[in-house]
C-alpha cells in the first residue's frame, strides 16, 4: 500500500500528568524580567516561639531573661533556566505548521524537564563551568554567594528511618518521618517529593487524598510526585532496585517566563539541507522556604 492512500487525521487528544511539581509550586507573575539573572529573598523565620512563666504584674526586668528565637534571616537565593523544545525535521508538507508544533511540543514536554532539573540541579546540556542550577532538592552540600551572604543551596537533612542501613520500612514510616521532620522545623504546609512508582503505594496503605485542589497525605502535605522526578538521592547516586528517595521543603514558588521563538520561520530554514532549526525556549525559576529533608524507603514485600 502506497502512502498517498492513507490520510492524515488528528492525533490522540494528549491529556497532561497531574501532581507534578507544578501543581505544587505557587506561580509569581513577575513582569521585571532582571530575575532570570538570579533573585534572593528573605523568608519568614521559621523558628519555634519560645516559653516563659507568666509575671503579673509585668516585671520589665524579666525581658532580660529571655533569649532570641532565632538570630538573624539568612537570605535565600535562586537561579533561573531555560528549558527548550526543537524538532529536527524537513519542512516539506508542514512549514506553515511547524511553529504550532514546536510551541505544543514545548507546553507538552516542559513539565518533565523542569522535574529533573529542580531534582538535580542538572541541564541536558551542561554548563561550561559545570555549575548547577541552585536550589534543587538532591544536595549534600551547602552552596553560597555574595561572601556568604546568600543562601542558594541548603544542604539536604537525611532522615533515618527504622530499618537496615537507615532506611524507612515502609512507605507510611517514610511519609511520617518527614512530616515529623518538618513539623519541628517549619510553620507551614509542607511539600512531599517523590518518584511516580511510590504514588501507588501511597494509594495502597490509604495515605493519599486527591479529592481537592493537589494531591495530598491526611495531615495535609502536599504532594509532588511528576513524571520526570528522577530516582536520586543527595549523593547523586539512583537508588537501587525497590527502594526511593523522597524529598521534603516548604513552600514552593516559581517564576516562568513567555515562551519565546529563537527566531523566526524563514531565519529558521536551511535550505541547503532542507531542514528546520526553529527552537522555542521559556525560563523558569524555583525556591522554596525553610527546609529540606530527605529519606530513603524500602517498597518491596509489604511496602
Amino acid at each position: 500500500m502506497t502512502l498517498g492512500l492513507y490520510r492524515e487525521v488528528a492525533p490522540p487528544r494528549l491529556d497532561p500528568l497531574p501532581f507534578g511539581l507544578l501543581s505544587v509550586a505557587q506561580l509569581v507573575p513577575d513582569g521585571d524580567s532582571h530575575w532570570m539573572a538570579g533573585t534572593w529573598f528573605q523568608p519568614d523565620a521559621c523558628d519555634t516561639s519560645k516559653t516563659i512563666q507568666a509575671d503579673c504584674p509585668v516585671n520589665p526586668a524579666l525581658d532580660w531573661t529571655k533569649t532570641p528565637t532565632s538570630v538573624g534571616i539568612t537570605s535565600r537565593g535562586a537561579d533561573a533556566f531555560m528549558v527548550y523544545s526543537y524538532i529536527d525535521c524537513s519542512p516539506v508538507g508542514q512549514f506553515d505548521e511547524y511553529e504550532a508544533r514546536t510551541r505544543a511540543a514545548l507546553e507538552l514536554g516542559a513539565p518533565r524537564a523542569i522535574e529533573r532539573t529542580f531534582w538535580t540541579g542538572l541541564t541536558t546540556a551542561p554548563a561550561a563551568s559545570g555549575a548547577a542550577i541552585y536550589p534543587h532538592l538532591a544536595s549534600n552540600a551547602q552552596v553560597f554567594a555574595l561572601g556568604n551572604q546568600i543562601l542558594l543551596q541548603p544542604s539536604a537533612v537525611v532522615v533515618s528511618g527504622s530499618g537496615s542501613g537507615g532506611l524507612a520500612t515502609s512507605i507510611v514510616e517514610a511519609v511520617g518521618l518527614l512530616e515529623e521532620a518538618m513539623g519541628s522545623c517549619y510553620p507551614g504546609v509542607p511539600t512531599l517529593h517523590m518518584p511516580r512508582r511510590a504514588f501507588a503505594h501511597l494509594s495502597s496503605h490509604f495515605i493519599l487524598n486527591l479529592g481537592g485542589a493537589f494531591a495530598n497525605t491526611p495531615s495535609g502535605s502536599r504532594i509532588n510526585a511528576g513524571g520526570g522526578n528522577p530516582n536520586v538521592g543527595p549523593d547523586g547516586t539512583t537508588a537501587p532496585l525497590g527502594q526511593v528517595w523522597i524529598y521534603a521543603t516548604g513552600a514552593l514558588q516559581y517564576r516562568r517566563g513567555e515562551a519565546r521563538a529563537t527566531s523566526t520561520i524563514n531565519q529558521a530554514l536551511r535550505r541547503d539541507v532542507n531542514s528546520m532549526r526553529f527552537i522555542m525556549e521559556q525560563p523558569y525559576q524555583f525556591n522554596w522556604d525553610c527546609c529540606l529533608f530527605a529519606v530513603k524507603v524500602d517498597l518491596t514485600g509489604n511496602n
